[in-house]
């Protein structure tokens, strides 16, 4: 539990459930929003132990020369569905990043990391609906639907939602990449930022119902965020 200190000098508690992987890296957190607090959590909380975890050491992602795959290209143009991409990194052994970069010109293009503060300014302008994918070593949490302003805070850029928040230190952003990905609808196309290790941090895609085309609002944003990147 968290406490936070009041103007009236009295300690608020907040309660959270905190999901860690093997190695201490947080995974998923889920705060409780009641005070005081619901039975369930008291209950929760009776399962718990105070013994000290214990953790592993993670080891650090090796980087590798840029491997071949001849056939990367001819494949990923077969594909109907943005889902069968999984299972064509996994054919090449490639990580997401590694694909990125051998298509580049083809189905990416290499993105200023400054495009994705650029990109969440236009979609919120225009009140364009996108989905954020915000991936962790265990779990993937999704937004959908229109976004606030982006407002910078302590050196993150923040998203202030009446149902969500995103803080995103992008600083730590490494690359950024456009992603075009063939399906039986015209295609889809995503934004993806990268870390110095080559995790992917953040995903962007513009909502879309299955059956539909790609929505027209959203690929004029990324042509004009080309356009921006030209003018730099």
């Amino acid at each position: 539990k968290d406490s936070d200190a009041k103007d009236s000098e009295e300690t608020q508690w907040r309660w959270s459930l905190q999901i860690f992987n093997q190695h201490g890296c947080a995974v998923h957190k889920c705060f409780a929003l009641e005070h005081p607090l619901p039975r369930p959590w008291g209950a929760l909380a009776a399962l718990g132990t105070r013994d000290t975890p214990a953790f592993t050491q993670s080891m650090p992602r090796q980087k590798r020369p840029l491997p071949e795959a001849p056939t990367l290209a001819s494949e990923w143009a077969a594909m109907r569905d943005v889902h069968q991409f999984f299972a064509l990194l996994q054919r090449h052994h490639l990580e997401r990043i590694e694909a990125n970069q051998l298509m580049e010109g083809r189905y990416t293009r290499a993105l200023p990391v400054q495009a994705l503060e650029t990109a969440l300014h236009f979609a919120s302008q225009r009140e364009l609906p996108l989905m954020l994918f915000v991936a962790s070593p265990g779990c993937v949490q999704i937004r959908t639907g229109t976004l606030p302003a982006p407002q910078r805070a302590r050196g993150w850029l923040n998203l202030f939602g009446e149902q969500f928040t995103l803080h995103l230190d992008d600083a730590a952003i490494d690359q950024v990449w456009q992603v075009n990905k063939p399906n039986r609808d015209g295609g889809v196309t995503s934004i993806e930022a990268f870390d110095a290790a080559g995790s992917l941090v953040l995903q962007i895609y513009a909502e879309r119902q299955e059956g539909r085309a790609e929505r027209r609002e959203w690929r004029q944003l990324l042509d004009e965020l080309g356009n921006c990147e030209e003018v730099a």
